[in-house]
C-alpha cells in the first residue's frame, strides 16, 4: 500500500476537488491501496540484470520467447497492447466492416471506428442446462447467423478475449474457441484474440475442468492459441514489467503489413525494455506462479465481499467485480452514484477503484471494478480494502452526488471529464 502524500480524509478531499472529483485523475502517490488498474505501467516491476550483448540479441531472443509461450511465430514487440490494436485495425479494417465477437475493450473499439468499423459483440453461450463457468464463451449460432446476413466481404476478422474484461473476467474455454474457428473456417475469416490475460484465461480452464497440475496452465494457452490466426497482449497485465505487448501472427502478408506500420510509427520499445520483456517472459514457472498467486488473492478478495454485496459471479483472476445494485443510494441515475460511491471510498478511507472499462451500463453488470496487480498486493492489503468497500457501501447517507461540467472531445472525454458536487443525498 502507497501511503505518499495519501494523508488525511480532508486532504484527499481537497486532492479529489482539484482533479475536478474524477478519481481517474487523482495521482497514484495520493492513494493509499489502489485497485484503479491491474496494470504495472506506472511501476518499476521487477528489477533485472541486462546482460553486456543485449542489444545485439535481444529481438532474436524475444521472439524465441514468444514462439515458446504463444506458438505464433511471427511476432512484433511493442510498448502496450493498443499499439497492437492499431496496428492490426489499420491493416485489416476498412470503412463499412464489422467485426464480430467478444465485448471488446474499449480502445479495441475506437480503433476499429477510426478505421470506418464497428465491433459488433455476439451473446454469451449462456445454457440453463449446466453452471455458467465460461461466460466468456459467444454464442456460436448466432455468431454463423451474423456471417449468413453481413456477407464475408464485410467481416474482416474475429475478435476475442481472455477473460473478456468488460463483462467482468469470465473466461472462454477451449471447446468454445474451437467451436468459433470452426465456425470462421467454413467462410475463411481469421480469428484474433486479445491474449493480455490468456495465462489468467487457463488458470481458470485448470481449476474449472479440475485439471492435475498447474504445469498445465502454459500448454493450455498454447492449446488456445493454436486456435487462432493472432493474438496481441499488453504485458504488464500478467508479466511484471512497466512497458511491454507484443503482436504475435501466423500469416506473413498480414505480419509484413503490420511491421510496416510499427517502422512508420515505432514500437516505443527500447532496448533495455525489450531485454526486460524477454528476461521475464523465458522464466515459464514464475510467470505461471505470478499468475496462480495473483488468483488465489482475488478469490479471497471474492470471499470477502461476496456474502455483503452484489458482486459479479463466478469471479475470475484479476479483479473483483461489483454490479449496479451493489450501490444502493438516493443519488439519482443522472447523478453519478457509482462514481459517487467510488469518490467516498477514497476520501474516507484511503482506497481506489474505477468504472470498469466497456462495461454495459444497461445491464448493470461489472460496473465497478477492483483490479489486483500482478505485484504489490498481500493478504494484508485485500483484507484492508474489503472491509473499506463494505463499510463504504453502508455509508449511502455519506455519498455525494455529482454533476458534469466539463468532458473533452474524443475518445479522451470519458476520462478526463470533470464533475462539481450537487449536494450530500440523506436517507
Amino acid at each position: 500500500m502507497s501511503v505518499v502524500g495519501a494523508g488525511s480524509a480532508s486532504l484527499r478531499r481537497d486532492i479529489l476537488a482539484q482533479a475536478g472529483f474524477n478519481l481517474d485523475l487523482v495521482p497514484a502517490g495520493c492513494v493509499v491501496d489502489d485497485y484503479q488498474t491491474d496494470s504495472l505501467m506506472n511501476t518499476v516491476g521487477l528489477s533485472f540484470a541486462p546482460s553486456g550483448d543485449a542489444d545485439e540479441h535481444t529481438d532474436l531472443w524475444l521472439s524465441k520467447c514468444f514462439a515458446q509461450l504463444f506458438g505464433l511465430p511471427l511476432a512484433i514487440p511493442v510498448a502496450q497492447g493498443r499499439l497492437a490494436e492499431a496496428m492490426l485495425s489499420n491493416v485489416l479494417a476498412a470503412p463499412g466492416d464489422c467485426v464480430p465477437g467478444s465485448l471488446p475493450f474499449p480502445t479495441a473499439a475506437v480503433h476499429l471506428a477510426r478505421n470506418g468499423a464497428v465491433s459488433m459483440p455476439m451473446p454469451s453461450a449462456r445454457s440453463e442446462a449446466c453452471e455458467p463457468l465460461f461466460l466468456g464463451d459467444i454464442d456460436t449460432v448466432a455468431l454463423e447467423r451474423f456471417l449468413e446476413n453481413s456477407g464475408r466481404a464485410r467481416v474482416p476478422y474475429l475478435m476475442l478475449e481472455a477473460c473478456t474484461n468488460a463483462i467482468g473476467g469470465h473466461p472462454l474455454s477451449i471447446e468454445n474457441l474451437r467451436a468459433v474457428r470452426s465456425v470462421a473456417e467454413r467462410y475463411g475469416i481469421a480469428v484474433y484474440l486479445d491474449a493480455t490475460r490468456i495465462f489468467s484465461n487457463a488458470y481458470l480452464i485448470e481449476q474449472r475442468h479440475h485439471a492435475e497440475s498447474a504445469n498445465r496452465i502454459a500448454a493450455i494457452v498454447l492449446e488456445l492459441c493454436a486456435l487462432v490466426d493472432g493474438v496481441w497482449l499488453s504485458a504488464s497485465k500478467e508479466f511484471p514489467v512497466p512497458i511491454g505487448g507484443v503482436l504475435a501472427l501466423r500469416n506473413r502478408q498480414v505480419f509484413e503489413q503490420c511491421r510496416d506500420q510499427a517502422l512508420l510509427f515505432g514500437t516505443g520499445l527500447d532496448v533495455t525494455a525489450k531485454h526486460r520483456l524477454a528476461t521475464v517472459m523465458a522464466d515459464v514457472p514464475a510467470l505461471v506462479e505470478r499468475v496462480v498467486e495473483r488468483a488465489h488473492r482475488v478469490e479471497r478478495f471474492q470471499a470477502l465481499l461476496e456474502p455483503h454485496c452484489e458482486v459479479v459471479t463466478p469471479g475470475c483472476a484479476h479483479a473483483v467485480f461489483l454490479k449496479a445494485a451493489a450501490v444502493s443510494s438516493h443519488i439519482g441515475p443522472d447523478q453519478h452514484p457509482h462514481r459517487a460511491f467510488l469518490n467516498h471510498l477514497y476520501v474516507k478511507y484511503g482506497v481506489r477503484g474505477a468504472l470498469n472499462p466497456g462495461a454495459s451500463q444497461e445491464t448493470g453488470e461489472a460496473v465497478i471494478r477492483f483490479a489486483v496487480p500482478i505485484l504489490g498486493k498481500d493478504d494484508h492489503a485485500i483484507e484492508f480494502a474489503a472491509a473499506s468497500i463494505r463499510a463504504a457501501l453502508s455509508e449511502t447517507h455519506e455519498f455525494i452526488a455529482l454533476e458534469e461540467v466539463n468532458r473533452p472531445a474524443g475518445f479522451s472525454g470519458a476520462l478526463l471529464a470533470t464533475y462539481r458536487p450537487v449536494e450530500s443525498i440523506g436517507l
